[in-house]
């Protein structure tokens, strides 16, 4: 019988023993722990330690065999985490006693041993969705098998590539994104979308983005454009309303004169239609008159029943002056109307032969004509200077008025006879010239000169002869037949 003292002395052995059993067992499970805890921060993947039972590149995943309650250990390295299986999906992660150490790939509840293989470039395969590669390799390139859902990148090497694909994807995606846009930018503008507004060489204009054709208004004033959308310059057309404007050489609508091949158009500067048959004032304060078809008149012109005469050269009308109409001299009063003066007319182109002919001046020979006869109205033998003698043998008796010591006489005299008024003028020049003393006023083509030398020669008694031809000449204007001599 044994005997108390012998039964507490073996319960307290046991009691001891079992204590010690535990704790050996504890530490053992801890110094597990440590081992993996050391290898899980390991960036090698040489797997030559035959105490190493994992080793990865970044994370670890360890499944505790020791909790019953399916609690899930997780060693984390570089914060990605990877989740522990399930029950039914549980791997058997013992360390096979070759040189290189595996993780088994895993599938839906069938476990699979890939043990690498100890080839120096093994090539894991690849499962089609939740494939992972932890198999370790004893080459130096090892390439991951890669998961179409949750692919795992177990190289330092590959996650740095992958993050350099990454970057290289995101900078390609915003390359792509702005070169689609610059091709929709120039297809916009190929379609006729432009931006509003005058291209460089201001030879077309945007407006909503469509090209412009037709007449327009753009900035204050009018362009027309082309059906190529080109500018249309210097040119009388027809606008899409039927009606026809000028545009000038900057493009722009015109107003008021203007010229254009060779002569001058007027163009109204409120509705910029063409002026017909209108004296206008034009931009200078000037007046012209524009005929039938727009274009500005020279030359005689009726207008409101009454004959006009415009010259020639400035397009100004006419006013007290002569004009050389169709080979005969006309006057034109202050208001511009043709005056009756059939006979200066009739004897102006003789007048202004006998100074090329014999050096007398048309503006003087006009005035005695005009003195001697009155205007024609007394020139009995078509003698309009009152010359004494005979003209080709004929001649005529008549009474005459002369001036002698300061008196008036009243006398008859001999008179020569013309068949023609122009052969009475051509014969006055013949006279002056070939009578020496007149030889001082010969091409003499100031009229007070000549004036002034005709009646110290003698030509007329009068004492008032030479201020009676000048102010003819000034009232008539005939200094205008010596311009230009």
């Amino acid at each position: 019988m044994k005997s108390k003292d012998n039964v507490k002395t073996r319960f307290k052995l046991y009691k001891a023993g079992k204590m010690w059993l535990i704790a050996g067992t504890t530490f053992l499970a801890l110094a597990g722990l440590g081992s993996v805890a050391v290898h899980a921060d390991s960036n090698n993947l040489n797997t030559q330690s035959a105490q190493s039972t994992v080793a990865t590149n970044q994370d670890v995943k360890v499944e505790s065999t020791q909790s019953q309650d399916n609690n899930v250990v997780t060693v984390q390295n570089n914060d990605v985490t990877t989740p522990a299986q399930s029950d039914s999906n549980k791997q058997d992660n013992s360390a096979t006693d070759s040189k290189n150490a595996t993780i088994p790939a895993q599938t839906d509840s069938n476990k699979q041993d890939n043990s690498a293989a100890e080839n120096k470039d093994a090539t894991p395969a690849q499962s089609d969705s939740n494939k992972q590669d932890n198999s370790a390799t004893d080459g130096k390139d090892a390439t991951p098998a890669q998961s179409d859902s949750n692919k795992q990148d177990n190289s330092a090497t590959d996650n740095k590539n992958a993050a350099d694909q990454a970057n290289s994807t995101s900078v390609n995606s915003d390359t792509t994104s702005n070169t689609n846009a610059n091709n929709q930018k120039v297809a916009l503008l190929a379609a006729d979308n432009q931006p509003d507004g005058w291209n460089t060489d201001h030879t077309q204009s945007t407006q909503g983005g469509q090209l412009l054709t037709g007449v327009l208004n753009i900035d204050g004033t009018y362009y027309d454009f082309d059906e190529n959308h080109n500018i249309i310059k210097n040119i009388y057309v027809q606008s899409q309303w039927g009606l026809w404007y000028m545009f000038g050489n900057d493009g722009r609508i015109v107003t008021k004169v203007t010229p254009w091949v060779g002569t001058y158009y007027y163009f109204d500067p409120e509705t910029y239609l063409r002026v017909d048959n209108s004296y206008v004032q034009s931009q200078w304060g000037l007046w012209y008159l524009f005929g039938d078809n727009g274009q500005i008149v020279k030359g005689l012109h009726e207008l409101n029943g009454k004959q006009y005469f415009f010259d020639s050269n400035t397009y100004l009308m006419v006013k007290e002056h002569w004009a050389n109409i169709g080979n005969e001299w006309r006057y034109f009063d202050g208001n511009g109307q043709l005056t009756s003066t059939d006979f200066v007319t009739s004897i102006a182109n003789g007048a202004m032969q006998t100074w090329y002919e014999y050096g007398v001046l048309p503006s003087v020979s006009i005035a005695q004509a005009i003195c001697e006869s009155n205007w024609g109205t007394a020139a009995p033998g078509n003698n309009l200077f009152g010359i004494k003698g005979s003209y080709n043998g004929q001649s005529q008796l008549l009474w005459t008025w002369e001036v002698y010591n300061g008196q008036s006489v009243h006398i008859k005299d001999w008179f020569r006879v013309y068949p023609t008024v122009n052969e009475s003028v051509n014969d006055h020049g013949s006279f002056l010239y070939e009578n020496s003393r007149y030889n001082n006023l010969l091409w003499d083509n100031n009229y007070y000169s000549v004036c002034n030398k005709l009646h110290q020669d003698g030509y007329a008694t009068a004492p008032t002869y030479a201020n009676t031809l000048i102010n003819i000449i000034h009232a008539s204007g005939l200094d205008q037949f010596d311009e230009g001599l």
